[in-house]
Order: C-alpha cells, then sequence, then structure tokens
C-alpha cells in the first residue's frame, strides 16, 4: 500500500479550488493507493497533534499549528510525532501549498518518505497591480524573453527554495512549467503537466438545460433577465472589479429598460466591491460561499460565466463552467489560455502600464454583448467547451497521471554515470577543524554520503578544546586520514599542511559547519574531467545558506564562466570557498597566504586565476551554515580591511583610478549592503556610473576582452545581485 498523505488547511467550511482538487484526486484512486490527510491549523478542534482513522480506513492527523519557517522548534515537534505515528510506513507527502515546501527539510531529516508539490499558483505573479508591480513587469519579461535568463533573480530567491526541497513537482499549466525550469532553475526531469479535473457533470447537461426557469424562480430572479456569473474570489486579481465596470458601462448604456444581472459566487470584500456600483446595487447579487449544489445551480441558471482574472493557471472555476455548458469569456492570460481554446470561449486581452494592469474594458463589454445577443453561437461554443472539458479535464485522466507522478515519485533512481578518465580519480577532501563539536557529525555524514565514493578524508584538528577529537575517532571509516596540530594554528596553515599530505589528483573543501549535496563530488567531478574543461584549475558551485538547524534560508549564485568570474573578481569574491574542487597540481603550486588570513580563499582565486580558467555550476552543491561562532562573523573588520586592499589592487592592476569616494562604493558593492546604502536616486546613479566606468576600463586591458553584450549582462548581475539595484 502507497500512502499518500495530503497536507493542506482544515477548516469545516472549505472555499478554495484546493478543495475541489484533493476532493477529485481522493475519490479515483485505484487499489493499492491511500490518500491520507496531514490537517494544519486544526487549533479550534485540536489542542495537541492526534491521528485518527476515517470511514474509509485513511489516516487524518490534525495539528494545532501551522508550520512555518519562523517556528523551528515547533516544526520539529511536529516532525518527532509524525515519525512516531508513521515509522514504519513508505510515505509521500503531498503540498499543496508553496509556503509549506520548506517542511519538506524537516520530514527527510526525520522520516524515510518523499515529498512533491502540486503547484497552483505562481506567487510572484500576484504582484501584478500592487505596490510590486514594476518587479511583476521586470520577471515577467525574463519569463517572456526569448532566451532564458542564466542566473535567478534575486527577488525569486525565497521562493525558489521551498521547490527545491521537493522531489517532484506537479504543474497544472504548461505556463507553470516554463515557470519553474526558466525563472527557478528547476530541473526538468522532475516536473509533470496535470491538468486540473472533474467527475463529469450529472445529470446530463441537455436534462438539466430545462430547469433552467424553475432555478431561477426558486432563487428569485427573473425569466427574463440576462445573468453573469463570475465564481471566485472577490478581489482586484481576479478581475472582480474589471467585471464590475464593464457590467455598469453595460446598464448605463441600456437604461432602465435593461435587464441585466451580474452574479457574484464567491468570498471577498463585498463591501469595497460595492462601492464600484453605487446607483445599481439591486443589478448585482452577491451569495457568499456556495456549497458544490448551489454552486452548480448557478452555473445552470446563468447565460455566461467570466473568468477575468488577471493572472490564473488552471481554473478550476473555468473548467467547472466548460462542465456546465455554460459559454464562458476569460481573460487571456497565463494557463487561462491553455485550458480555453480559441474555440470553446472569447478571450479578453489584458492590459500592462507601468503602474497597474487590468482587462481591456471595451473589449469585455464588446465579447458580453455578442454572447448575450447571439445566443445560438454561445451556444455552440458552450457545446465545444464542454466535449472539450470531458476528453481533457475530467478527473479521472488527472488521477492517472498523478499516479505516475506518485510512481515515479517513489522510485529512487541511480545518479547519472560520470565520464571518467583513468581508473576512478581520487579526491582528497581537506577538512580543517576547530572547535567544530557543535556540527561536525552532520558535516561528516554529508561526506560519507556522496555518490562518488573514491576520496580520502584528510581532516586536521586544529588544537580543538572540545569534543571535536572524539567526534572524529567515532567515524570507523578508513578513507580518514587525522593530523592533529599540537595547537591551534589558524586555517591558512592547516589548510596548506592537508595539501601538502593530499595523495588525489583532486582537492576538494568543505569547512566543519557547511554540508555537501550528496551529488556533489560526481558533478564538479564530471565537469573537470570533460574534455572541453581542461585547462580549468577551479570549478565552484552556488550554495544554500543555511541556520544553525540546517534549514535553507537563502541562496548564493555566483558567475559560472571564466569570462564571468575574471570580471565579477574586481568588485567581490566570484566563487564560494567551501564548494571548489580544485586540480591538485593547481593548488600544491598556489598555496594559502597567511598575509590574507580570513580572505585567503579571494587571494588565491586572483592568482589562479593568471594560469588557468575558473568555472562556477549553477547548483547549489554546498550548504553554507551561518552562525554566531562563523569566522566571517567574529573577525569581519580585518576580513573587511583585507578585502579592501584586495580589491584596491586589483583597481591598480588594470589602471582604474579612484578616489576615497570611489573606494567606499567600491566596497558597499563588495559587502553586500544592497538597498540599505543603495537607498535613493543620486547613490544608485553614482553607482551605475562606477560600474559602467569599471567594467569599460576592465574591457580595454582585459587579455580576454568580452564583448558588449557580455559586459552588459555582467552590469545588470553585478547590480541586481550585489546590490539589490535593479537595472
Amino acid at each position: 500500500m502507497t500512502n499518500i498523505y495530503i497536507v493542506d488547511y482544515y477548516s469545516a467550511h472549505k472555499t478554495n479550488g484546493l478543495t475541489t482538487y484533493v476532493r477529485e484526486l481522493g475519490s479515483s484512486l485505484p487499489e493499492g493507493y491511500r490518500i491520507n490527510y496531514l490537517w494544519l491549523s486544526a487549533v479550534d478542534d485540536y489542542k495537541q497533534p492526534a491521528r485518527k482513522t476515517g470511514p474509509s480506513g485513511e489516516d487524518h492527523i490534525f495539528i494545532p499549528g501551522d508550520i512555518t519557517p519562523a517556528k523551528p522548534e515547533y516544526n520539529l515537534l511536529v516532525c518527532q510525532f509524525l515519525r512516531q505515528e508513521l515509522k514504519d510506513r513508505e510515505l509521500i507527502f503531498h503540498f499543496n501549498w508553496i509556503n509549506h515546501c520548506f517542511f519538506s527539510w524537516f520530514l527527510k531529516k526525520h522520516l524515510r518518505c518523499k515529498t512533491l508539490l502540486t503547484k497552483h499558483c505562481i506567487t510572484w505573479r500576484e504582484m501584478i497591480g500592487g505596490k510590486q508591480h514594476a518587479d511583476f513587469l521586470r520577471l515577467d519579461a525574463m519569463l517572456q524573453a526569448t532566451e532564458p535568463p542564466v542566473w535567478q533573480s534575486p527577488l525569486l530567491t525565497g521562493e525558489s527554495i521551498q521547490y527545491h526541497s521537493l522531489d517532484h513537482i506537479i504543474c497544472v499549466s504548461e505556463f507553470a512549467r516554463r515557470d519553474l525550469e526558466r525563472m527557478m532553475h528547476y530541473p526538468a526531469e522532475k516536473i509533470a503537466v496535470v491538468y486540473n479535473g472533474l467527475r463529469p457533470v450529472a445529470p446530463p447537461v441537455q436534462e438539466y438545460r430545462q430547469d433552467r426557469g424553475r432555478l431561477r424562480a426558486y432563487y428569485g430572479f427573473g425569466q427574463e433577465e440576462q445573468i453573469i456569473l463570475f465564481a471566485g474570489k472577490l478581489d482586484a486579481r481576479k478581475g472582480a472589479y474589471d467585471l464590475v465596470k464593464a457590467f455598469l458601462e453595460m446598464v448605463e448604456a441600456e437604461g432602465s429598460s435593461t435587464w441585466l444581472r451580474l452574479i457574484f459566487a464567491g468570498v471577498g470584500d463585498f463591501g469595497e466591491l460595492l462601492k464600484q456600483a453605487p446607483r445599481h446595487w439591486t443589478r448585482i447579487t452577491m451569495t457568499g460561499f456556495l456549497d458544490r449544489e448551489k454552486l452548480s445551480d448557478m452555473y445552470r441558471l446563468a447565460d455566461v460565466g467570466v473568468v477575468p482574472s488577471h493572472i490564473e493557471q488552471c481554473s478550476y472555476a473555468a473548467i467547472e463552467m466548460m462542465h456546465h455548458q455554460l459559454p464562458i469569456i476569460i481573460a487571456d492570460v497565463d494557463g487561462l489560455r491553455e485550458i480555453v481554446p480559441d474555440d470553446c470561449g472569447l478571450k479578453v486581452p489584458r492590459f500592462q502600464h507601468p503602474e497597474n494592469a487590468g482587462i481591456d474594458i471595451a473589449a469585455l463589454k464588446e465579447k458580453l454583448y455578442f454572447f448575450l445577443n447571439d445566443t445560438t453561437t454561445a451556444r455552440q461554443y458552450a457545446d465545444r467547451a464542454h466535449r472539450h472539458a470531458i476528453q481533457h479535464f475530467n478527473s479521472e485522466i488527472m488521477t492517472t497521471h498523478t499516479i505516475k507522478v506518485y510512481e515515479k515519485t517513489g522510485r529512487r533512481t541511480a545518479p547519472a554515470p560520470i565520464a571518467e578518465s583513468g581508473d576512478n580519480p581520487l579526491i582528497s577532501i581537506v577538512l580543517p577543524c576547530y572547535n567544530a563539536g557543535e556540527f561536525l557529525q552532520d558535516c561528516l555524514n554529508s561526506i560519507f554520503s556522496q555518490s562518488y565514493p573514491h576520496f580520502e578524508l584528510i581532516i586536521v584538528n586544529d588544537g580543538s578544546t572540545d569534543e571535536t577529537k572524539e567526534i572524529i575517532l567515532r567515524n570507523e571509516d578508513e578513507r580518514i586520514r587525522l593530523v592533529e596540530n599540537p595547537e591551534n594554528q589558524g586555517i591558512v596553515k592547516s589548510l596548506n599542511k592537508g595539501i601538502k599530505l593530499a595523495k588525489g589528483a583532486f582537492i576538494a573543501r568543505i569547512d566543519a559547519d557547511d554540508l555537501m549535496h550528496e551529488h556533489r563530488l560526481r558533478k564538479q567531478l564530471s565537469f573537470l574531467l570533460s574534455p572541453e574543461n581542461q585547462d580549468v584549475g577551479i570549478v565552484g558551485s552556488n550554495h544554500y545558506v543555511i541556520d544553525k538547524i540546517g534549514m535553507p534560508v537563502s541562496r548564493s549564485q555566483y558567475p559560472l564562466t571564466d569570462a564571468d568570474i575574471r570580471a565579477c573578481m574586481i568588485f567581490r569574491n566570484p566563487i564560494s570557498h567551501p564548494s571548489v574542487l580544485i586540480r591538485s597540481e593547481c593548488l600544491k603550486k598556489n598555496r594559502y597566504r597567511v598575509k590574507y588570513r580570513h580572505n585567503e580563499d579571494f587571494n588565491l582565486w586572483t592568482r589562479i586565476s593568471k594560469q588557468y580558467r575558473l568555472a562556477n555550476i549553477p547548483e547549489c552543491l554546498t550548504y553554507y551554515r551561518i552562525h554566531d561562532a562563523n569566522v566571517s562573523r567574529n573577525h569581519f573588520k580585518e576580513l573587511q580591511e583585507h578585502t579592501i586592499e584586495l580589491l584596491s589592487d586589483q583597481l591598480d592592476e588594470y589602471g582604474i583610478e579612484y578616489s576615497t569616494e570611489d573606494l567606499s562604493l567600491h566596497a558597499a558593492i563588495c559587502f553586500g549592503y544592497g538597498r540599505a546604502y543603495f537607498k535613493d536616486d543620486a547613490r544608485k546613479a553614482a553607482l551605475k556610473r562606477w560600474v559602467d566606468k569599471v567594467l569599460t576600463l576592465y574591457q580595454v586591458s582585459a587579455a580576454d576582452q568580452p564583448a558588449d553584450g557580455q559586459l552588459n549582462a555582467i552590469q545588470n548581475y553585478i547590480l541586481e545581485h550585489y546590490c539589490q539595484v535593479y537595472p
């Protein structure tokens, strides 16, 4: 039995499309699969976590509070309860809310499980029309561009981290797949598109058309009224206000003899909506939340259904209208245009201004008049939409494809074979430790879990006075080579000692408080062994920033190509130190220097860059931990001084003249002061002038001169990723 645990909010009165999705999925699963439920925010009925069995033998687990990154201790308690209750089961947790996906990190540390998400929305697109509308336009342009963005926008870091904790993602539209691949850099092989589905409407539509008059009489609507129906949440992004405006203009044009009526079936701010219609309240009906039967009645008695959303993926309201053979008008946006073909409904364009967005009111009125006045054509559209919905948006198809995702998620696939040269080259991992007891075992576990096993682990215990040595000795692995410093000598001398002892053809770095992704060594070695990268001396990667308990809180991205790395190196360290794999020959003749203690890596890269190409892999292969004992925190002033010295040396090397003010601005770029420093137009203008000057002079003096287009891309990267200033 495969146990699926749907993660959702607990409520006695569900009011969203997700309720329909879970109901349809749970009602159509074949034997061998059981839908269970993990209900969150159940505090009204449960003060402590509880587990109960439902009428069909399914589990219902009730958690009083919500899971949130802000409550790590509570999340751990939830995991402990789940481990106690479900420890003997093969589990798949099926998330439906993006804000819950971070919990996957916790679950995988405490349970044998897989996790997936059905992506019902694209969070960043909800910026449309609000205070962040400019950010929406910027991201939308990136999504629509011919070439995908090389770097992920910092605006998307939080959302991206949520996705990358999962084993698989179900998208409800191809549009959402495009967003995941292009904007979130999520692996294509872990994405499936499964459209939402419904069971066929019963009784057949042809029969209940005859009930329209009876239903209108029952609910108090006139037989001659032309009824326009909106089903869903009443807010601006759903186009509710646009529809009211179009409707009122139609009423004003028709005069007092009009039979037009607008029904809003859904929850929202009724008062705000009615403010838009002070003279025609009697023409607008607001039902509030309706159960399935009453909502079905609304579909049956209406003349036209409208889904005017500014953004939308795979609207259940639109699918329900199609199943009920209701003529439909939609906004020509996002996933809506996927599910309603041109011959199944009319489409209204969305406009976008620098300050806001909305639906073309004139076009919406035109489409409404067309369907209301030409009922024969409207019925033809509705019939085609009905057939299309039966064929593509039914629960049986949705369940069949979802089962395939469950099967794929549950399988453990072997990593791709490495393109080796020679017999499994040895990698020497150099791990310096000083009073590292708190996090060392987690670090070692991540090393011993590597999918590439051919390594030696050189641990330099740098005079630790805590339990570091005892932890090392508890790990009985023949690949460990322990080196003891009788007293603390510092990281530079410890690293150089480990490098001198290294036997491997490649040397990997990691710090005792950081973690490795399970395929890190395999992927980096494969990169350096490929024929086109034989002159690359160092390959690093992006990394996650994790907190004290190992939860990702941010993501650091780095330039990828040698040319980009060299250009960015003038402004900031462009390679993550604990993420690197370096050719042994390269590192043995270029050791770390004591002079640049706490900034020894940046200095090393600048020297190696004169002999080898540099590269970064655009994946997070290392987890960099931040905590109170970080060297970079405790020695920040010294690190700053050495960094400014390095940066000024590089400016001198490229013949770039600078003032004290210029160097201060340059340091602000390097140390990531971001919007807190570049907060006004004057500083932003000075920043752009300075970056343009540096890159222009660098281009003239660089050995391999980058093209203008490449420099523009680098300039935009520096402004956006280093300074949080958008071009």
